[in-house]
């Protein structure tokens, strides 16, 4: 893509967005309402298909859609948005029937919303340690567990359960694709998430019985070696959205501390301020550098889990610091409605446990950490 044809792309996302977007921050509760005006666009899952394709063109229009996604003052649509993206990316990688086929033609358009479940309340994001289990009986499926913090789960039409097929004593990891017309699928609870709270988080039990062969999504036993890719595009999304949602803030608080009196003196005129909006810029610049260094790699397809994990640790931690911060020197106006700080703060904190707790995260770098540290 040409310098002037991205720029004329930029150009036409940002009209989408103000045009088509924004009209629903007045009913931020039908916000998935706009999932075919997305559709139509062929917007959901541009990072997948960037990769998948080896298309940097993809991956800048990727980018720009985030960031004008992030203007936009509904709580949970950035994520909601990526969240389906992620559906995506796995029903179209894993595809081998008409039914499989059906859902991601549905969800690429916009007509069906999908939900990734995978975390459970004793071991969250662990899948080594599912309790969700599916037992293969006369040629048919049983699925039976509890789902939570489920992102689109109150909204979703199709489902994606991971699911343990352990055998004989070998664990084994399963995806079964369910829809809400025909599997035993039931909303048990709507969380009240302190942020993201129009994404339909929820909790969810799965009952089903008798259930075809043409809902188990790749080969039975696979998804050891399925989910870290997949959870690989989440993290990387939440990497973009953090850094874009921080940047939206930093934004807002210099216009802010522009205009804003002391007395004579606009608080940005005070040396303090200024050392606090350096660090942070620097900050941000830093997490924004490591990002898009690791998103080359993935674009080449080279193996950069690991790049991936510390992308998203260090963009979720940065972002909820940096707005923070922001709303501190923004003063009592940071913490309004008005402001829209303390939504992108409620928004961007909880993302340091989405698609892995950081902590957790950390243990599983910790062996490269030593080599690194050991290393002559």
């Amino acid at each position: 893509m040409s310098q002037n044809e991205g720029c004329a792309k930029r150009e036409e996302i940002k009209a989408f967005i103000e045009e088509k977007i924004k009209p629903f921050e007045k009913k931020p509760h039908n916000f998935a309402e706009s999932w075919p005006l997305f559709g139509e666009q062929n917007l959901f899952g541009l990072l997948s298909r960037a990769c998948r394709n080896q298309e940097p063109a993809l991956f800048e229009e990727h980018l720009v859609l985030i960031e004008e996604l992030s203007k936009v003052s509904i709580s949970g649509l950035l994520i909601s948005f990526l969240s389906q993206g992620w559906i995506i990316e796995c029903i179209e990688r894993l595809a081998t029937n008409e039914y499989h086929r059906q859902a991601l033609q549905e969800c690429k358009k916009g007509k069906k919303i999908g939900a990734f479940c995978l975390t459970e309340a004793d071991y969250g994001s662990s899948y080594s340690n599912l309790s969700t289990y599916a037992v293969e009986e006369d040629g048919k499926w049983r699925i039976e567990g509890e789902k939570v913090y489920i992102t689109n789960s109150a909204l979703a039409d199709y489902f994606i359960v991971v699911a343990n097929t352990s055998d004989e004593g070998k664990q084994k990891i399963s995806l079964f694709l369910l829809d809400k017309e025909t599997a035993d699928i039931s909303i048990e609870e709507r969380i009240g998430f302190m942020g993201n709270v129009n994404s339909g988080i929820s909790k969810i039990k799965i009952s089903c019985q008798g259930l075809d062969e043409k809902h188990l999504l790749g080969k039975q036993g696979t998804g050891f070696f399925l989910l870290p890719k997949c959870l690989g595009f989440e993290r990387m999304d939440i990497s973009l959205c953090s850094l874009y949602i921080a940047k939206e803030g930093l934004q807002r608080t210099l216009a802010f501390l522009g205009k804003r009196k002391n007395q004579e003196e606009k608080l940005l005129d005070y040396q303090v301020i200024r050392h606090k909006i350096v660090d942070m810029s620097a900050r941000l610049e830093l997490v924004r550098t490591y990002i898009l260094s690791t998103a080359e790699k993935l674009l080449a397809n080279e193996e950069c889990s690991r790049e991936v994990i510390l992308c998203k640790i260090l963009a979720t931690e940065a972002a909820r610091d940096i707005l923070l911060q922001s709303m501190q020197l923004t003063g009592a106006y940071g913490f309004t409605k008005e402001s829209g700080m303390i939504t992108m703060f409620n928004d961007i904190a909880p993302l340091t446990v989405g698609g892995g707790a950081n902590d957790a995260l950390r243990n599983a770098l910790f062996g490269l950490a030593r080599s690194m540290i050991n290393r002559k």
